[in-house]
């Protein structure tokens, strides 16, 4: 087999790791995730913003009053997506380091 040929297969198999850990971590953590939100932070919204809905109360009022109580929800989507992004971004440069691995390894040994 040739170099480059190896070099390919190498990277390909790492990039396929990298696939499979991050495909994981989405399948293990969204169910989590979206247990959390579906049944604890709605299920308190909906309890809190019917009490919003007042015959007394305008419509700008009643909708000003729901939405607050949507800030929950949109604080942990918005954290979740963050950490998320920021493991990926983590699997991203262990990719990296390990191809510069490689590279640092196939330079030596064509200098040996």
């Amino acid at each position: 087999m040739d170099q480059t040929a190896e070099e390919k297969m190498v990277r390909e198999r790492i990039r396929k790791r990298v696939n499979e850990v991050s495909s994981v971590s989405q399948s293990l953590l969204s169910p989590v995730f979206q247990d959390n939100v579906n049944f604890t932070l709605q299920k308190a919204y909906f309890k809190c913003a019917y009490e919003c809905f007042d015959r007394t109360r305008t419509h700008a009022e009643i909708s000003r009053c729901a939405e607050s109580y949507s800030v929950p929800i949109t604080n942990a989507q918005n954290h979740f997506d963050n950490e998320m992004s920021v493991f990926q971004e983590r699997l991203n440069r262990s990719l990296v380091a390990c191809q510069n691995k490689f590279e640092a390894a196939k330079l030596q040994k064509t200098r040996a």
